[in-house]
Protein backbone atom coordinates (compact mmCIF):
# COMPACT_ATOMS: atom_id res chain seq x y z
CA UNK A 1 0.00 0.00 0.00
CA UNK A 2 2.83 2.39 0.85
CA UNK A 3 4.43 1.67 -2.53
CA UNK A 4 1.20 2.53 -4.35
CA UNK A 5 0.85 5.74 -2.32
CA UNK A 6 4.41 6.70 -3.18
CA UNK A 7 3.85 6.14 -6.91
CA UNK A 8 0.59 8.11 -6.90
CA UNK A 9 2.22 11.01 -5.04
CA UNK A 10 5.12 11.04 -7.51
CA UNK A 11 2.72 11.20 -10.46
CA UNK A 12 0.94 14.25 -9.03
CA UNK A 13 4.08 16.00 -7.74
CA UNK A 14 6.27 15.40 -10.80
CA UNK A 15 7.83 18.30 -12.65
CA UNK A 16 6.89 17.14 -16.15
CA UNK A 17 9.07 19.73 -17.85
CA UNK A 18 12.16 18.34 -16.08
CA UNK A 19 10.92 14.81 -16.70
CA UNK A 20 10.93 15.22 -20.48
CA UNK A 21 14.24 17.12 -20.40
CA UNK A 22 15.71 14.13 -18.56
CA UNK A 23 14.40 11.76 -21.22
CA UNK A 24 16.24 13.88 -23.79
CA UNK A 25 19.47 13.69 -21.74
CA UNK A 26 19.15 9.92 -21.39
CA UNK A 27 18.59 9.60 -25.13
CA UNK A 28 21.82 11.53 -25.78
CA UNK A 29 23.75 9.27 -23.38
CA UNK A 30 22.21 5.92 -24.33
CA UNK A 31 21.17 6.44 -28.00
CA UNK A 32 17.93 4.64 -27.12
CA UNK A 33 14.46 5.49 -28.39
CA UNK A 34 12.60 8.20 -26.41
CA UNK A 35 9.43 6.10 -26.15
CA UNK A 36 11.43 3.14 -24.81
CA UNK A 37 13.10 5.42 -22.25
CA UNK A 38 9.72 6.81 -21.15
CA UNK A 39 8.24 3.37 -20.46
CA UNK A 40 11.46 2.07 -18.92
CA UNK A 41 11.45 5.04 -16.51
CA UNK A 42 7.89 4.14 -15.51
CA UNK A 43 8.90 0.50 -14.99
CA UNK A 44 11.81 1.59 -12.78
CA UNK A 45 9.54 3.85 -10.76
CA UNK A 46 7.10 0.99 -10.13
CA UNK A 47 9.63 -1.81 -9.59
CA UNK A 48 12.50 0.01 -7.85
CA UNK A 49 11.03 3.24 -6.44
CA UNK A 50 13.26 5.41 -8.64
CA UNK A 51 12.63 8.96 -9.79
CA UNK A 52 13.54 10.18 -13.25
CA UNK A 53 16.71 11.82 -11.89
CA UNK A 54 17.68 8.47 -10.35
CA UNK A 55 17.22 6.82 -13.74
CA UNK A 56 19.60 9.32 -15.35
CA UNK A 57 22.18 9.89 -12.61
CA UNK A 58 22.63 6.22 -11.76
CA UNK A 59 22.67 5.05 -15.38
CA UNK A 60 19.71 2.72 -14.79
CA UNK A 61 19.15 2.63 -18.56
CA UNK A 62 22.41 0.65 -18.74
CA UNK A 63 21.63 -1.81 -15.91
CA UNK A 64 19.87 -5.16 -15.89
CA UNK A 65 17.23 -6.20 -13.36
CA UNK A 66 19.68 -7.63 -10.80
CA UNK A 67 21.87 -4.54 -10.98
CA UNK A 68 18.90 -2.18 -10.70
CA UNK A 69 17.84 -3.96 -7.51
CA UNK A 70 21.07 -2.80 -5.84
CA UNK A 71 20.43 0.93 -6.39
CA UNK A 72 19.38 3.01 -3.40
CA UNK A 73 16.60 4.91 -5.16
CA UNK A 74 14.51 7.80 -3.92
CA UNK A 75 11.68 5.50 -2.82
CA UNK A 76 13.99 3.13 -0.94
CA UNK A 77 15.90 5.99 0.66
CA UNK A 78 12.59 7.50 1.80
CA UNK A 79 11.71 4.16 3.41
CA UNK A 80 14.94 4.08 5.41
CA UNK A 81 14.56 7.72 6.46
CA UNK A 82 10.99 7.10 7.64
CA UNK A 83 12.07 3.98 9.53
CA UNK A 84 15.11 5.48 11.25
CA UNK A 85 14.45 9.23 11.58
CA UNK A 86 11.09 10.24 13.13
CA UNK A 87 10.18 13.55 11.54
CA UNK A 88 9.31 15.23 14.84
CA UNK A 89 13.04 15.31 15.63
CA UNK A 90 14.30 16.64 12.29
CA UNK A 91 14.20 20.24 13.50
CA UNK A 92 17.25 19.64 15.71
CA UNK A 93 19.32 19.28 12.55
CA UNK A 94 17.27 21.19 9.99
CA UNK A 95 17.38 24.39 12.04
CA UNK A 96 21.03 25.31 11.98
CA UNK A 97 20.84 27.33 15.20
CA UNK A 98 19.56 24.25 17.05
CA UNK A 99 22.23 22.04 15.50
CA UNK A 100 25.00 24.50 16.37
CA UNK A 101 23.72 24.78 19.92
CA UNK A 102 23.61 21.00 20.34
CA UNK A 103 27.07 20.41 18.87
CA UNK A 104 28.74 23.68 19.80
CA UNK A 105 31.80 21.95 21.28
CA UNK A 106 32.55 20.29 17.94
CA UNK A 107 32.19 23.34 15.67
CA UNK A 108 35.53 24.93 16.61
CA UNK A 109 34.40 28.30 15.24
CA UNK A 110 32.33 31.21 16.47
CA UNK A 111 28.76 31.62 15.26
CA UNK A 112 25.73 33.80 15.85
CA UNK A 113 21.99 33.36 15.37
CA UNK A 114 20.90 36.79 14.21
CA UNK A 115 17.22 36.35 15.06
CA UNK A 116 18.12 36.33 18.76
CA UNK A 117 20.76 39.08 18.49
CA UNK A 118 20.63 42.85 18.45
CA UNK A 119 22.71 45.15 16.25
CA UNK A 120 25.09 45.75 19.15
CA UNK A 121 25.50 42.02 19.75
CA UNK A 122 26.18 41.55 16.04
CA UNK A 123 28.88 44.24 16.14
CA UNK A 124 30.45 42.65 19.19
CA UNK A 125 30.42 39.20 17.57
CA UNK A 126 31.93 40.60 14.38
CA UNK A 127 34.77 42.36 16.22
CA UNK A 128 37.50 42.75 13.57
CA UNK A 129 36.20 39.98 11.29
CA UNK A 130 36.37 41.04 7.65
CA UNK A 131 34.55 38.07 6.09
CA UNK A 132 32.09 35.45 7.32
CA UNK A 133 29.53 32.94 6.07
CA UNK A 134 25.80 33.75 6.27
CA UNK A 135 23.20 31.00 5.87
CA UNK A 136 19.42 30.67 5.81
CA UNK A 137 18.59 28.93 9.05
CA UNK A 138 16.72 25.97 7.57
CA UNK A 139 17.73 25.51 3.96
CA UNK A 140 19.88 22.71 2.54
CA UNK A 141 22.01 21.79 -0.45
CA UNK A 142 24.11 24.92 -0.15
CA UNK A 143 21.20 27.06 -1.37
CA UNK A 144 21.12 30.67 -0.25
CA UNK A 145 24.51 30.65 1.47
CA UNK A 146 26.56 33.81 1.00
CA UNK A 147 30.11 34.77 1.80
CA UNK A 148 29.87 38.25 3.26
CA UNK A 149 32.69 40.79 2.95
CA UNK A 150 32.23 43.70 5.34
CA UNK A 151 34.14 45.96 2.94
CA UNK A 152 31.29 45.65 0.41
CA UNK A 153 29.06 47.73 2.70
CA UNK A 154 29.21 51.33 3.89
CA UNK A 155 28.87 50.44 7.58
CA UNK A 156 27.93 47.62 9.95
CA UNK A 157 24.35 48.84 10.20
CA UNK A 158 24.01 48.24 6.48
CA UNK A 159 25.46 44.73 6.81
CA UNK A 160 23.03 43.93 9.60
CA UNK A 161 20.01 45.20 7.62
CA UNK A 162 21.10 43.23 4.55
CA UNK A 163 21.31 39.99 6.52
CA UNK A 164 17.94 40.54 8.20
CA UNK A 165 16.22 41.47 4.92
CA UNK A 166 17.56 38.37 3.14
CA UNK A 167 16.88 36.15 6.18
CA UNK A 168 20.53 35.10 6.38
CA UNK A 169 20.20 34.50 10.08
CA UNK A 170 22.93 31.97 10.87
CA UNK A 171 26.40 33.54 10.81
CA UNK A 172 29.62 31.55 11.07
CA UNK A 173 33.30 32.26 11.14
CA UNK A 174 35.11 31.12 7.99
CA UNK A 175 36.63 27.65 8.18
CA UNK A 176 40.24 27.54 6.96
CA UNK A 177 40.68 24.13 5.39
CA UNK A 178 43.75 21.90 5.28
CA UNK A 179 46.28 22.72 2.55
CA UNK A 180 45.75 19.29 0.98
CA UNK A 181 42.12 20.17 0.26
CA UNK A 182 42.91 23.73 -0.76
CA UNK A 183 45.29 22.34 -3.34
CA UNK A 184 42.37 20.59 -5.03
CA UNK A 185 40.25 23.76 -5.07
CA UNK A 186 40.63 26.73 -2.74
CA UNK A 187 37.42 28.51 -3.71
CA UNK A 188 35.27 26.41 -1.39
CA UNK A 189 35.64 24.39 1.79
CA UNK A 190 35.73 20.86 0.36
CA UNK A 191 33.98 18.65 2.88
CA UNK A 192 33.74 14.97 3.64
CA UNK A 193 30.21 13.59 3.58
CA UNK A 194 30.16 10.67 6.03
CA UNK A 195 26.90 8.72 6.28
CA UNK A 196 26.22 6.72 9.43
CA UNK A 197 23.51 4.44 10.78
CA UNK A 198 23.07 3.85 14.50
CA UNK A 199 21.73 0.41 15.33
CA UNK A 200 21.73 -1.29 18.72
CA UNK A 201 24.07 1.39 20.10
CA UNK A 202 26.65 0.66 17.38
CA UNK A 203 27.56 3.15 14.65
CA UNK A 204 27.90 1.74 11.12
CA UNK A 205 29.52 3.67 8.30
CA UNK A 206 27.49 3.48 5.10
CA UNK A 207 29.76 5.41 2.76
CA UNK A 208 32.08 8.41 2.57
CA UNK A 209 32.73 10.80 -0.27
CA UNK A 210 34.61 14.03 -0.81
CA UNK A 211 32.63 17.01 -2.10
CA UNK A 212 34.60 19.53 -4.14
CA UNK A 213 33.62 22.99 -5.32
CA UNK A 214 33.89 24.07 -8.93
CA UNK A 215 33.87 27.79 -9.85
CA UNK A 216 31.88 28.57 -6.69
CA UNK A 217 32.29 28.73 -2.93
CA UNK A 218 29.99 25.81 -2.03
CA UNK A 219 30.87 22.17 -2.68
CA UNK A 220 27.38 20.65 -3.00
CA UNK A 221 26.91 18.61 -6.19
CA UNK A 222 23.37 20.00 -6.55
CA UNK A 223 24.87 23.52 -6.57
CA UNK A 224 27.55 22.96 -9.20
CA UNK A 225 30.12 20.99 -7.22
CA UNK A 226 31.46 17.49 -7.77
CA UNK A 227 32.24 14.44 -5.66
CA UNK A 228 34.36 11.34 -5.50
CA UNK A 229 34.21 8.31 -3.27
CA UNK A 230 36.69 7.75 -0.43
CA UNK A 231 37.96 4.38 0.75
CA UNK A 232 36.45 3.78 4.18
CA UNK A 233 39.62 2.22 5.58
CA UNK A 234 42.47 4.18 4.02
CA UNK A 235 40.86 7.60 3.49
CA UNK A 236 42.12 7.74 -0.11
CA UNK A 237 39.94 9.01 -2.97
CA UNK A 238 39.06 6.12 -5.27
CA UNK A 239 37.91 7.58 -8.58
CA UNK A 240 37.74 10.71 -10.71
CA UNK A 241 35.08 13.19 -9.60
CA UNK A 242 31.60 13.45 -11.08
CA UNK A 243 28.92 16.12 -10.97
CA UNK A 244 25.13 16.03 -11.15
CA UNK A 245 25.22 16.20 -14.96
CA UNK A 246 27.53 13.17 -15.08
CA UNK A 247 30.52 15.20 -16.21
CA UNK A 248 33.63 13.28 -15.18
CA UNK A 249 36.73 15.11 -13.94
CA UNK A 250 40.00 13.21 -13.71
CA UNK A 251 41.60 16.54 -12.81
CA UNK A 252 40.01 19.60 -11.30
CA UNK A 253 39.16 22.04 -14.12
CA UNK A 254 40.47 25.04 -12.16
CA UNK A 255 43.63 23.70 -10.49
CA UNK A 256 44.45 20.68 -12.71
CA UNK A 257 44.90 18.62 -9.54
CA UNK A 258 44.36 14.89 -10.06
CA UNK A 259 41.28 13.79 -8.08
CA UNK A 260 41.96 10.07 -7.70
CA UNK A 261 44.50 8.93 -5.11
CA UNK A 262 44.36 11.85 -2.67
CA UNK A 263 44.99 10.90 0.95
CA UNK A 264 42.50 12.77 3.14
CA UNK A 265 44.18 14.22 6.27
CA UNK A 266 42.73 13.29 9.67
CA UNK A 267 40.43 10.70 8.09
CA UNK A 268 40.27 8.38 11.10
CA UNK A 269 39.68 11.37 13.37
CA UNK A 270 36.82 12.43 11.07
CA UNK A 271 35.18 9.02 11.39
CA UNK A 272 35.68 9.07 15.15
CA UNK A 273 34.04 12.50 15.31
CA UNK A 274 30.98 11.27 13.39
CA UNK A 275 30.72 8.20 15.58
CA UNK A 276 30.70 10.42 18.67
CA UNK A 277 28.05 12.72 17.20
CA UNK A 278 25.87 9.80 16.10
CA UNK A 279 25.82 8.42 19.64
CA UNK A 280 25.18 11.84 21.17
CA UNK A 281 21.61 12.20 19.88
CA UNK A 282 19.97 8.83 19.34
CA UNK A 283 16.49 9.94 18.24
CA UNK A 284 17.80 10.18 14.66
CA UNK A 285 19.72 7.13 13.49
CA UNK A 286 20.50 7.71 9.80
CA UNK A 287 22.56 10.87 9.33
CA UNK A 288 24.76 12.41 6.67
CA UNK A 289 27.52 14.40 8.36
CA UNK A 290 29.47 17.16 6.64
CA UNK A 291 32.99 17.43 8.01
CA UNK A 292 35.64 20.04 7.16
CA UNK A 293 39.32 19.25 7.64
CA UNK A 294 41.53 21.98 9.09
CA UNK A 295 45.25 21.93 9.83
CA UNK A 296 44.32 21.02 13.41
CA UNK A 297 41.84 18.26 12.61
CA UNK A 298 38.19 17.76 11.63
CA UNK A 299 35.30 20.09 12.51
CA UNK A 300 31.62 19.44 11.99
CA UNK A 301 29.74 21.65 9.55
CA UNK A 302 26.25 20.14 9.78
CA UNK A 303 24.21 16.97 9.99
CA UNK A 304 21.40 16.02 7.62
CA UNK A 305 18.39 13.95 8.75
CA UNK A 306 17.44 13.30 5.12
CA UNK A 307 20.72 11.95 3.71
CA UNK A 308 21.11 12.43 0.01
CA UNK A 309 21.70 9.32 -2.09
CA UNK A 310 23.18 10.88 -5.24
CA UNK A 311 26.58 9.26 -4.86
CA UNK A 312 25.97 6.15 -6.99
CA UNK A 313 27.19 7.65 -10.26
CA UNK A 314 28.23 5.08 -12.90
CA UNK A 315 31.87 6.21 -12.77
CA UNK A 316 31.88 5.37 -9.04
CA UNK A 317 30.16 1.99 -9.44
CA UNK A 318 32.43 0.14 -11.89
CA UNK A 319 30.89 -3.21 -10.91
CA UNK A 320 27.40 -1.73 -11.49
CA UNK A 321 26.35 -2.39 -7.89
CA UNK A 322 24.69 0.41 -5.93
CA UNK A 323 24.54 1.20 -2.21
CA UNK A 324 21.47 -0.83 -1.23
CA UNK A 325 23.40 -4.01 -0.24
CA UNK A 326 25.24 -1.96 2.41
CA UNK A 327 21.92 -1.01 4.01
CA UNK A 328 20.72 -4.59 3.91
CA UNK A 329 23.95 -5.75 5.57
CA UNK A 330 23.46 -3.23 8.39
CA UNK A 331 19.68 -3.39 8.84
CA UNK A 332 18.65 -6.70 7.32
CA UNK A 333 16.11 -7.14 4.55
Amino acid sequence: MKKISYIVSRIFEMDYSSFFKTIKKVKEKSKKNSLFIFFDMVVCMICYGSGYNDYYCFGMYDLNHEQRKTILTRGKNNTYVAMLNPKEYWHFYDNKNEFNTMYNDYLKRKWLYLKDSSLEEFKKWLDNTKEFIAKPNNDSGGHGIEKISVSDFNNLEEVYSYLIDKELLLLEELVVQHKTLSKIYAGSVNTLRIITILRDEKVYFVTTFLRIGNHGFVDNSCSGGMLTMVDMETGVTLYPACDFELNVFERHPVTNTKIEGIKIPFFKESKDLCETLAKDFTKLKYIAWDVAITENGPVIIEGNPYPGYYYQFPIHCPNKVGALPIFKDILGK
